[in-house]
Order: structure tokens, then C-alpha cells, then sequence
């Protein structure tokens, strides 16, 4: 079986972003979302979360394997 480590590289960002923000540019690092249907059922592994800077611009920021 072959592991896949989306979870791993989604947590370390997010945990860099928010812990390295020395410009204090940074509003908001938001939760980790995970790619699921309607349903709650899991479609890829692919980790997606948002990030808010000072002046409200929005960005996401995506792992998922190629």
C-alpha cells in the first residue's frame, strides 16, 4: 500500500503560516478542508485551507498529489 501524505503537507503550511508571520501581514489562517461530495464522502486527497492578509485579500492555498 502506498501512503500519501496530503494531511502531513497541508498541517505543516498552515502551522508555518501562522507561526512565521513576522511582518504580522497575516489576519487569518483558516481551517483545513477536505475534498468530499455532498455526501461527506472523501473524493481525492487533496487538502485545501484559506489564507486572509492584512488588507482582506483572500488566497487558498492547495496540496494535492500529481
Amino acid at each position: 500500500m502506498k501512503l500519501h501524505y496530503c494531511d502531513y503537507i497541508a498541517t505543516q503550511c498552515r502551522m508555518a503560516l501562522q507561526k512565521r508571520d513576522n511582518e504580522q501581514l497575516l489576519l487569518d489562517v483558516q481551517h483545513i478542508l477536505f475534498d468530499v461530495n455532498e455526501h461527506g464522502v472523501m473524493v481525492s486527497s487533496k487538502k485545501t485551507f484559506h489564507v486572509v492578509d492584512k488588507n482582506m485579500c483572500r488566497y487558498r492555498v492547495t496540496v494535492e498529489e500529481v
